[in-house]
């Protein structure tokens, strides 16, 4: 292997390719709290995602990324070989993690994409990897040095407690070893993961004594290469190294695979065609070049293919991230930069992704140092966009001062969003389908979230397939409500949003009306019946009012079979127009019947008139009573007159039964014909009977 350094100059040539690990991973871990699924923070850059048969697309001619110019931060270190970040404060802002000579420099970051100064902690090393040991949701760190590990635990305000050794168990080689944490085990816990070695973690921030592999080397990464859900195990050195893992902390013997150049000094696990299989990307040491192994799902790859980094120099580092937006991985890489044979300026390259596994030619973009060794991406403004840290080592003039360099992401795309309704307007409680399409300069990737809104309440969500969000609902009562579908930021896409007014009715209702008996005499009790008859699967509930004209009679509560009733005896005489109105429910909408005739003729009352005693004695007291029947109401509180031989007795209201009665002294001896009389109405006919009263 050509790339045995010395002691003094390893720790800043080779330590930088974890960096480009930890950077990708810290920012997803610091947002959550590890478990079974935090699985190598450092190299398992861009995750695996369901095959969905399409290939992302993007642009013909994909504009360069555009970055703000370098910012650098001094480490505080000399000879900086290696940077990771993380969210180590738990405040959601990312900060840097940084190994230079004999110690790590943690420098907390702002928020806005700038860094406080650094405070150094002391911890040998060439490498750093950042996550949660001890399952508290606090970052920790581990550094690997020579033949070691130290692990810091975090305090979680972004200060470390003391490093505590371990043994790796691999002999010291003169390189500068990479580190990666993953759950190798499937316990939840995180493991360190050495080239040639995994320490099984206990949970509390401890380790167990190493158990040793085939997979040495110096680059090494995890990933799950074959799809049982076990994390494998990739190293690099003069090849690739592949182990697949048992779940148990051990894996099965190595399967070398040439990496496209005589020596290769990083690797990194990424899906870099979105269909769920994980493929490889080496950096190629002092070759300008990064190869790409595909992978074929069953933990085998193809053949390596080689892209020029547009740089002339030493290519330490790869890294993996999507930096223009466009759904599609890109490749970074770093080189120390040679001028006749001297190490100069430093630089890194972006190779955008064309979703196929290939890559198109390198832009190249200056670190801000001298010596560059390593690079990473990690959102470190909080704009959604991942930006580039680049590691820079420094310079014999200026005494190899450390720094590391920060490219702000520019890159910033409009999104449009669009929605449809299946159905509108539709039904209560009726299924309904909203569609939104988002459609942007930079391709919409499948599985991105589009939330669905009624007024200001989240009502769900759909994820896009080609750009296509869906979200089947239905409303419980009728109305008009505006329906948002809202597309967030996701990296370079711009938010968008768009509404619409989903109607929502209730079933239609039809109601008929009848009356018995019809045609009626005055105050014959009739009964209106409304049924009433929905279109939808609802029986109708509520009530009926019966009107005859725009007057009210009365109102009816609907049975389970739609029907209501009303009896009534004040329909006036004539030809009344009657008719029903049902007022819906939640369910079933207003209907009114058609008109029906009731004709109402005047009652016929015919009269019986008795006499008690009879025959009587003179001067006697004789009680005369009218009885009164007839065809339908009865002339309750109208006068009945009496009268003997044309002079009036006297009258008598008649009662609600139809009954008046009137007592007198004053009939003469003999045989008397009285006559009680009803004079009739509008409503009724009039009506007489005659009684004789026999007086002694």
């Amino acid at each position: 292997m050509k790339r045995k350094f010395s002691r003094n100059y390893s720790l800043s040539l080779v330590a930088p390719f974890i960096a480009i690990l930890i950077l990708l991973i810290a920012a997803p871990m610091s947002a959550q709290t590890p478990g079974a699924d935090q699985r190598s923070a450092q190299h398992v850059l861009v995750p695996a995602q369901q095959d969905t048969g399409a290939v992302p697309q993007r642009p013909l001619v994909p504009p360069p990324p555009r970055f703000a110019p370098v910012v650098t931060y001094s480490t505080g270190g000399y000879q900086t070989c290696f940077v990771a970040t993380g969210d180590l404060r738990g405040d959601g802002i990312q900060d840097l993690v940084a190994i230079s000579g004999g110690g790590v420099s943690v420098l907390l970051g702002n928020g806005d994409g700038t860094f406080q100064s650094p405070v150094n902690y002391s911890s040998g090393g060439s490498s750093v990897a950042v996550g949660d040991l001890r399952g508290d949701g606090i970052l920790d760190l581990v550094t690997l040095g020579a033949g070691a590990v130290g692990v810091l635990l975090g305090n979680g305000d972004g200060t470390f407690q003391a490093a505590v050794p371990y043994d790796t168990g691999v002999p010291y080689t003169g390189s500068a070893p990479t580190v990666a944490l993953g759950d190798v085990t499937g316990t939840g816990i995180l493991d360190v993961v050495v080239p040639g070695a995994v320490l099984l973690g206990n949970g509390d921030g401890t380790f167990q004594a190493p158990i040793g592999n085939q997979c040495g080397g110096v680059g090494v990464a995890v990933g799950d290469l074959n799809g049982d859900g076990k994390l494998d195990m990739v190293s690099s050195d003069t090849s690739v190294s592949v182990c697949l893992g048992n779940g148990d902390g051990t894996f099965r013997p190595a399967v070398s695979y040439n990496c496209g150049a005589p020596d290769c000094s990083d690797v990194a696990v990424a899906d870099l065609r979105g269909n769920g299989i994980s493929d490889l990307v080496v950096a190629n040491y002092d070759a300008n070049t990064v190869s790409v192994l595909l992978g074929n799902g069953d933990g085998t790859f193809q053949p390596a293919v080689s892209y020029g980094t547009g740089q002339y120099g030493y290519d330490f580092y790869v890294a993996v991230a999507d930096v223009n937006g466009d759904g599609v991985p890109d490749l970074l890489g770093a080189s120390i930069w040679r001028r006749n044979n001297s190490y100069s300026a430093g630089g890194v390259s972006v190779l955008l992704g064309n979703g196929d596994g290939t890559f198109r030619p390198a832009h190249t973009y200056n670190s801000g140092g001298y010596n560059t060794l390593g690079v990473a991406a990690a959102d470190v403004n909080g704009d959604g966009t991942p930006d580039l840290l680049v590691v820079n080592a420094g310079y014999p003039p200026n005494g190899f001062s450390g720094s590391v360099g920060v490219l702000l992401n520019l890159a910033e795309f409009r999104t449009t969003t669009t929605i449809t309704s299946s159905l509108n307007p539709s039904l209560v409680n009726q299924s309904v389908m909203f569609t939104a399409t988002v459609t942007s300069p930079a391709s919409i990737p499948n599985g991105s979230t589009v939330t669905f809104y009624r007024g200001t309440t989240e009502i769900g969500t759909g994820t896009t397939t080609n750009g296509v969000a869906t979200l089947t609902t239905s409303f419980s009562e009728a109305g008009t409500y505006a329906i948002t579908a809202s597309f967030a930021r996701l990296g370079a896409r711009k938010h968008s949003s768009a509404t619409l007014k989903q109607s929502v009715d209730k079933y239609t209702t039809t109601t008929a009306l009848t009356s018995v008996p019809n045609p009626s005499n005055y105050g014959q009790a009739v009964t209106l019946t409304a049924t009433v008859t929905p279109t939808g699967n609802y029986a109708p509930t509520g009530k009926v009012i019966f009107k005859n004209g725009a007057a009210t009679l009365g109102a009816g509560t609907l049975n389970a079979g739609g029907v209501a009733t009303l009896t009534t005896a004040k329909i006036p005489v004539g030809a009344n127009t009657l008719a029903s109105t049902y007022n819906g429910d939640a369910f079933n909408g207003e209907s009114v019947s058609a008109a029906i005739r009731q004709t109402v003729s005047q009652a016929s009352i015919s009269m019986v008139l008795t006499s008690t005693p009879n025959p009587s004695t003179f001067g006697k007291s004789v009680r005369f009573t009218a009885t009164l029947t007839s065809s339908g109401g009865l002339p309750s509180g109208q006068p009945v007159t009496f009268s003997y031989n044309g002079t009036t007795l006297g009258t008598a209201n008649v009662t609600s039964k139809g009954v008046a009665t009137f007592s007198t002294t004053t009939l003469p001896k003999g045989s008397d014909a009285v006559t009680a009389a009803y004079a009739g109405s509008v409503d009724y006919s009039s009506a007489s009977a005659k009684e004789t009263q026999v007086v002694n």
